[in-house]
């Protein structure tokens, strides 16, 4: 979650964009928060909030960044044998 912390007289609006495009159904906006509601790599972005009024307007920028979260697996392999699979070997 992103907030957009503003303060002003008359107090301003807050508008949120991306730098490579539109927000999608994937970001809810509410107020001055922007939430990314299931992060992906398509999110990472440079992100505005732009807050206005009629004295003039403001934008602050943030870069979010995606980390993957990668879930580690381990594999046990065994192997049984029964008495009669060993074959022996005599040396001369």
């Amino acid at each position: 979650m992103l907030t957009c912390i503003v303060t002003g007289v008359p107090t301003p609006t807050v508008e949120w964009s991306r730098r490579s495009g539109e927000l999608t159904s994937n970001h809810k906006v509410s107020g001055t928060r922007l939430t990314i509601l299931s992060a992906s790599d398509i999110d990472r972005d440079m992100y505005e909030c732009t807050a206005s009024n009629v004295v003039g307007k403001y934008t602050a920028m943030a870069f979010v960044e995606i980390e993957r979260k990668f879930l580690a697996f381990c594999f046990f392999f065994s192997h049984s044998y029964h008495k009669e699979d060993v074959v022996h070997s005599k040396s001369k």
